[in-house]
């Protein structure tokens, strides 16, 4: 979708307004040379491209023109669990024709199962064994560990396959501090380059992360995308919901069914433009019409 009749009207300008600041021009010029440093860094596995975690949203999406702007040459590895939003798949083409993706060895997966399959059998089988949680049987809305598991079989499982599990390859990724408190706290521990691995040997292997938009705010991507003229998923067009909230945006565009994104709001936000997709959270999860309708925690 033109980005130009995605956002509204006030957004669009606002960043188009913001890329023509020294402040952005700074920041992009840094995100720039934090791409070729780290692609060129001693420590990393140079028998592998880099990668770029690469989902088609805002932020990789960003990330994928930085990358390019820097000359780097990396590999965009996708995941497609079924857990986006419909609607997002529309907008593959139309970016893959932008960037040329013909260009770059773009890896996609396919998982077997949908993401709310993969969720609804683990919380079953957290069920079915007597599984608790702070004191309370497993249901959607209290995972506890499983959630990990559910991460791990819907993608973190996949990018450790297309970079064939060997140690130290470098996984850039879009992600910012601005966006959650763990990302901020993950940043001020180890910086934006670090090297990682899972201290309960689940993975077998190491990686580094390199995070080159890690300070960069939600005004700072959208000027980017607006001075490049990039197409955007369809889903960030949605933004009205059905109550006396005026108009609001839950620009996310994937795993729709995810237990720590899920509210009121969101939930009709969702049921607006996904009503299907509610509709079998529904059928799988009774729990979350329930809660949200009460309003308490389960």
């Amino acid at each position: 979708m033109k980005i130009i009749d995605a956002l509204p009207r006030k957004k669009y300008l606002d960043a188009l307004k913001h890329s023509k600041t020294p402040g952005w021009s700074r920041k992009k010029k840094a995100a720039i040379a934090y791409c070729k440093e780290w692609a060129a860094s001693p420590e990393i596995n140079k028998s592998q491209l880099p990668e770029l975690l690469f989902g088609y949203g805002k932020d990789s999406s960003a990330l994928f023109l930085l990358l390019k702007m820097a000359g780097v040459k990396f590999r965009p590895i996708t995941v497609l669990n079924g857990g986006d939003m419909p609607q997002h798949e529309l907008v593959f083409p139309e970016f893959d024709k932008f960037i040329d993706m013909s260009q770059y060895p773009h890896v996609i997966h396919r998982t077997e199962y949908r993401y709310v399959e993969h969720l609804a059998a683990l919380v079953q089988w957290g069920r079915d064994n007597g599984m608790t949680h702070k004191g309370k049987p497993i249901s959607y809305w209290n995972m506890g560990p499983l959630l990990d598991e559910l991460y791990w079989v819907t993608a973190d499982s996949f990018m450790g396959e297309a970079s064939g599990f060997e140690d130290d390859v470098l996984m850039f990724s879009g992600k910012r501090t601005s966006e959650a408190m763990d990302r901020f706290y993950e940043v001020d521990r180890n910086g934006p380059f670090f090297r990682d691995g899972d201290e309960k040997g689940r993975y077998a292997f190491t990686w580094f992360n390199g995070y080159p938009i890690h300070d960069w705010k939600d005004i700072d991507v959208w000027a980017l995308l607006v001075s490049e003229d990039v197409p955007i998923s369809p889903v960030y067009s949605f933004h009205e919901i059905p109550q006396k909230l005026g108009k609001q945006r839950f620009p996310r565009t994937y795993w729709y069914p995810e237990p720590p994104l899920m509210n009121g709001t969101y939930y009709k936000w969702l049921a607006r433009y996904c009503p299907a997709q509610v509709r079998e959270l529904d059928e799988l999860f009774p729990e979350i019409r329930e809660h949200l309708t009460q309003g308490k925690e389960e």
